[in-house]
């Protein structure tokens, strides 16, 4: 074959080539180049033919860059790799090149051939990932994720100059009723809103992150004094309490803050995130709408909150709970020490850790709560409870016997089978069982909680409102919740009788409920004077210290004349 047929074919070769290829002298002048070339660069043949290759640099690779890559194109005769070049309209773009080394018969270099792909596409592609991987896809923040690592690296500066920084975590106060009663829809705008309110309360060097469903995450950066941060958590919780504006409605919530400060309350990155979850916890324990600086009381609040949860699963294994109940009567009946009247019994579960000594329900049932314990303990109060009420049916003295229902048992998605089950097991009438629901519990999600509840009753069970006046009180779920009695809460009876605000409050009460075709029961009843006053309202139903403390089984069963 001849050389120019050799020739030919080459520039043949090079036209059809979809890659950027370019052919330069050892001194990096072009010489040959091919279409792709012009189309990547937006050059025309003629003004790169003849000019050196470093017309094209970016500016972003560093001396050191350029350097490596020749030493390595010396030794090896080759190199590749990612570099950013500049097109001819001056925007700089990466491309995946390939350098080879063309060496004369002596092997000294005499030509560079350089072959290029623009990337942009897969560069582009892949820092939309990076940015899903890091950043909450709804409000644009970073994520908990790059929030660590961010922690991380303030960690790792604060340690080298001295320097004083805060982690602050926010959580919205009463945001899932906004979902639960406005959407998923609206809930997504309010987060958006929020996550823009806290941003005004920040400085350009701050970090905002969304962490969770409805939880915020802040590095205040170079603070000049502790009480910084607690001014800074200050306006963004008064700040989140102003009213919002969502599809034309007003919409109110709040935000409780944690504050953790470096080096104080840690000097690593999980010190400082545990920290500040605890500080968070006691401003939500303590009314919400709170912010609370991290302290060494709160560390051994949680030792003792995990020390409480690792005992309750032992405890139930060794039969340590037990249920005391508290008898509830007729109000026109209501007699001290006496059963006249006796139309069922609260079952209260009691914690005996050894003989004689129980560990206050005050303690166990919040960390129950929390950690999902309350579910098994749930289930093994109601299997109890209607034991025990079978026994005293079949013994011919009935006893409609109230069980507690906490929020999560409805959530995990098979109570009403779980109640038929205990039903079917004990062979207790059913009218024989009522369920008590807090406001709250049903609130969560009361679409789904009253279809629920709505099977259950279609047993023939009971429901009533626990603490009924304490939550939201509203009569629209009144008139949609499948209930047949109101409890009211014992903070309205013990003001019953220092104004007349307390007995109005009750007397409301008992009419809406008479209104709705539902029975009252009053709870905390202690004295005479109570006890007359809630007979004249027309309440139905006392329970209180007056007619019975909450006794043992054993002592129960003597109260209704079983032993």
């Amino acid at each position: 074959m001849s050389a120019n047929s050799e020739l030919l074919i080459f520039k043949k070769i090079l036209e059809n080539t979809s890659e950027a290829v370019v052919i330069t002298d050892p001194d990096g002048s072009i010489l040959e180049l091919n279409e792709a070339m012009s189309r990547m660069t937006g050059f025309e043949r003629e003004e790169m033919l003849g000019r050196n290759s470093r017309m094209f640099k970016s500016g972003r690779h560093s001396h050191d860059f350029y350097r490596e890559l020749w030493e390595t194109l010396t030794a090896e005769g080759h190199w590749e790799g990612e570099i950013w070049d500049r097109r001819k309209d001056g925007s700089v773009y990466p491309k995946w090149q390939t350098i080879n080394v063309v060496r004369g018969e002596s092997g000294e270099a005499v030509n560079y051939i350089g072959v290029s792909t623009d990337i942009t596409v897969i560069k582009e592609a892949e820092e939309k990932l990076n940015h899903l991987a890091y950043h909450d896809p709804l409000t644009g923040l970073p994520n908990r994720m790059l929030f660590s690592d961010r922690v991380e690296h303030e960690v790792a500066g604060a340690r080298r100059t001295g320097a004083l920084f805060a982690v602050l975590y926010v959580d919205l106060d009463r945001f899932k009723h906004v979902n639960d009663s406005l959407g998923h829809v609206a809930g997504d705008t309010l987060l958006v809103q929020v996550a823009d309110r806290i941003k005004e309360c920040l400085r350009e060097s701050d970090t905002l992150c969304r962490v969770g469903g409805d939880e915020f995450a802040v590095v205040l950066q170079n603070l000049e004094r502790e009480e910084n941060a607690g001014m800074v958590a200050q306006k963004l919780v008064m700040r989140v309490s102003q009213r919002f504006e969502i599809n034309g409605k007003d919409v109110n919530i709040g935000a409780s803050v944690g504050i953790a400060l470096y080096p104080k309350d840690g000097v690593d990155t999980d010190s400082l995130l545990r920290k500040a979850d605890g500080a968070l916890y006691n401003a939500k324990e303590e009314g919400k709408g709170l912010y609370r600086y991290a302290c060494g009381d709160l560390e051994r609040v949680n030792r003792s909150r995990l020390e409480i949860e690792g005992r309750m699963h032992r405890a139930l294994e060794r039969g340590e709970f037990v249920l005391l109940y508290q008898p509830q009567v007729a109000s026109p009946d209501a007699t001290p020490g006496f059963d006249y009247g006796l139309q069922g019994a609260e079952a209260l579960i009691r914690w005996q850790s050894e003989p004689g000594v129980f560990v206050c329900p005050g303690e166990f049932l919040p960390v129950a709560e929390d950690t999902g314990f309350i579910a098994p303990l749930g289930d093994w109060v109601l299997l109890q409870a209607c034991r025990d009420a079978k026994r005293w049916e079949d013994a011919g003295r009935p006893v409609q016997v109230s069980v507690n229902v906490a929020p999560r048992q409805f959530d995990t998605g098979d109570f009403e089978r779980r109640v038929a089950g205990v039903l079917e097991t004990t062979g207790l009438s059913p009218a024989l069982l009522k369920l008590e629901v807090t406001e709250s519990g049903f609130m969560r999600n009361i679409g789904r909680v009253t279809d629920i509840m709505n099977r259950i009753r279609a047993l023939g069970v009971t429901f009533a409102i626990d603490d009924f006046g304490t939550g939201y009180s509203s009569m629209n779920y009144l008139n949609r919740l499948p209930v047949d009695c109101l409890k009211i809460d014992q903070s309205f009876v013990r003001t019953m009788n220092d104004g007349e605000s307390g007995a109005h409050i009750v007397s409301a009460i008992v009419s809406m409920a008479k209104a709705f075709g539902l029975s009252t029961a009053a709870e905390g009843v202690e004295t005479f004077d109570q006890l007359r006053a809630l007979q004249e309202f027309g309440c139905d139903l006392i329970q209180g210290f007056l007619i019975s403390r909450p006794v043992s089984t054993e002592d129960f069963e003597r109260y209704i004349g079983l032993s």
